[in-house]
């Protein structure tokens, strides 16, 4: 039988739980960081979901809040494609590989995402429909808003139930 001599060092000899708990300055610095690279990857899905939206009403112009709908939703639903990698790999800094669990959280939360956005946007359109004479104006005044209203959701699911961190187990030394 082996016997291993452990010696302990200032910090180790500490209660375990303190090495645990992070320093206050680390959690909301970690925190901010966090939110920055979510903001970086939420301007860039913006810009796709906002282009995809344009380039729809160009092709397909049109001044329905209906047919605002079908585009909208395209349009969110690339922009939320783009999204799936970035927050994984770079905003919440996922190493493990993509589970079949984690796409189903995903894309509950993005369904959740696009009927917010889908609501806020048939409200805000039959609100502004007298107000704009140019239905690319009327449709982009809308999308902003809905922008607007969705982005807490969007970050709220994907932090605390898509890509929330597990509790790393912890191994005890005899």
């Amino acid at each position: 039988m082996e016997c291993l001599l452990e010696v302990k060092t200032a910090d180790e000899a500490q209660p375990k739980i303190a090495r645990f708990v992070p320093h206050r300055t680390q959690s909301w610095g970690v925190l901010f960081w966090q939110i920055v690279r979510f903001g970086i990857v939420g301007i860039l899905n913006t810009t796709i979901d906002v282009l995809t939206l344009n380039i729809l009403l160009w092709h397909f112009p049109t001044h329905n809040a209906n047919l605002l709908l079908l585009y909208n939703s395209i349009a969110y639903t690339l922009g939320a494609l783009n999204s799936f990698s970035l927050n994984k790999y770079w905003t919440f800094q996922h190493r493990q590989t993509i589970s079949g669990w984690e796409l189903v959280r995903f894309a509950i939360v993005n369904v959740a995402g696009i009927l917010c956005n889908d609501s806020i946007i048939w409200i805000v359109a039959r609100t502004l429909f007298p107000l704009f004479a140019s239905g690319l104006l009327w449709a982009n005044a809308s999308k902003l808003v809905a922008v607007s209203g969705t982005m807490m959701l969007s970050y709220l699911g994907m932090r605390l139930w898509v890509f929330a961190s597990k509790p790393q187990g912890r191994r005890l030394s005899r």
